[in-house]
């Protein structure tokens, strides 16, 4: 695993893993540091080149709109990483053909929605007509390059908003009311659980399938970890 800082985001730590058994390459990237006290929000209306090799942080609590598509990849949805406009729509892409051809079998009319949906895609890449870009990202930690730094980019529209209750709860934030409440909460579900159980509320033949501990392999090798 390769640790490297990112120059044009010092914030952020770029994790490189490699995987002997498949040769599967994964980047990732964490936070180095806290969570900001706003989220950030970044639009972008997308209309040359450089516009699509424009360097794009998402976090794990970032979410991303093509607005022309009305298509949206939601928070926790996917892994933080470092990529670029073209790449977020090429692992789109990449995803949306994964078992297209049996797909195409079994779910015609399906397939036949998701290729034409690949298309529009596809057309965006080859930049047949401008797309709007909002990068949404409730931790604070996401970010586009701007290529026109240290002065302010006149395509690149930036916000940072007061998050929602629900966002904090996302995040893991929480006031002290909350976890007051909480704590209450769980102390209560202890006393309930403590309580004395029959002697024939749970016969020996209901237990026998529980899972006390499991082995998993590589998600995409099938190796054992």
């Amino acid at each position: 695993m390769l640790l490297t800082k990112i120059p044009f985001y010092k914030e952020v730590v770029l994790m490189s893993f490699t995987c002997e058994h498949c040769g599967f390459q994964n980047n990732e990237i964490q936070s180095g540091s806290e969570i900001k006290e706003k989220g950030i929000q970044f639009k972008i209306v997308i209309d040359d080149e450089k516009d699509l090799n424009r360097k794009i942080c998402k976090s794990d609590y970032s979410s991303l709109r093509i607005e022309e598509l009305d298509f949206e990849i939601p928070p926790k949805s996917q892994r933080g990483e470092i990529t670029t406009i073209e790449g977020i729509i090429t692992r789109v892409i990449a995803g949306l053909s994964q078992d297209q051809e049996k797909r195409s079998l079994e779910h015609p009319e399906a397939a036949e929605q998701i290729n034409k949906f690949i298309e529009n895609l596809e057309e965006l890449k080859s930049l047949k007509k401008p797309f709007t870009i909002i990068l949404n990202d409730a931790s604070g930690d996401a970010f586009i390059e701007n290529l026109y730094a240290p002065h302010p980019d006149p395509k690149l529209h930036v916000t940072n908003y007061t998050r929602t209750k629900e966002q904090n709860h996302m995040l893991g934030l929480f006031t002290q009311e909350e976890l007051n409440e909480g704590e209450k909460k769980e102390q209560d579900d202890n006393n309930e659980k403590l309580k004395p159980i029959a002697e024939d509320a749970w016969p020996l033949e209901e237990l026998h399938g529980e899972v006390l501990q499991f082995h998993t392999n590589c998600s995409n090798c099938s190796a054992p970890c």
